[in-house]
């Protein structure tokens, strides 16, 4: 519990020193970005601990997600802001039990780094958006794993490199590429206490506009 407690630290700190650049700098004006992109995780895998006892690790199957993201330019090479994320993912074991998808849902704040060309209408950008995670077991976890399981919180990591494009007025694209992290924490009866982490390689391809 008190790594739980150190871990959710984090996206709290972040936030501070995030925002707080953002309002010394907003009368240098900029650039307000936002966008949205389905998600992919793969070649990831899943360890689990159960009241402190490590479980086996297990395969994840290809994670789905969406992702929505406003980001304000507050130097000419850094923006900030927020993004949530709706993340649906399972066990190689889990899909052989025949249990549904589960949810992760996400509230980040995010820093990137870019560097812009073509006048800055082409970017390559570097991202680091960390916060919460909300874990939401489904009725079928609930029914043929871990009876009782309650909805958890967690924080998520995740480092991204990518490029973007700006082709007519404000609108444009991107793709994007990186390591995404996941720690969660699930209470149960009897003092049931589930934590699992989750490591991914992530692939995103969205739509943006900036105003």
């Amino acid at each position: 519990m008190n790594r739980f407690v150190a871990w959710m630290q984090i996206p709290i700190v972040v936030v501070v020193l995030t925002l707080c650049p953002g309002a010394a700098s907003a009368q240098m004006g900029g650039k307000l970005e936002t966008g949205g992109n389905i998600a992919l995780g793969v070649a990831g895998e899943l360890e689990g601990k159960i009241n402190g006892t490590k479980q086996a690790g297990q395969e994840l199957d290809v994670t789905a997600g969406l992702n929505l993201y406003a980001l304000y330019e507050v130097l000419k090479y850094l923006d900030v802001g927020g993004k949530f994320n709706f993340v649906f993912w399972r066990t190689d074991n889990m899909r052989k039990a025949a249990i549904d998808r589960m949810a992760w849902i996400e509230f980040d704040a995010v820093v990137r780094g870019k560097y812009g060309f073509l006048n800055d209408k082409l970017y390559i950008y570097l991202a680091m958006p960390i916060g919460l995670t909300i874990s939401v077991p489904n009725k079928d976890f609930k029914n043929r794993a871990i009876a009782g399981v309650k909805t958890g919180a967690g924080v998520n990591l995740s480092l991204v490199t990518g490029i973007n494009y700006q082709f007519w007025k404000g609108l444009g694209a991107f793709f994007d590429l990186g390591w995404v992290f996941h720690y969660t924490n699930n209470k149960g009866p009897n003092n049931l206490e589930i934590e699992g982490t989750a490591n991914q390689m992530s692939l995103n391809f969205g739509a943006f506009y900036r105003f």
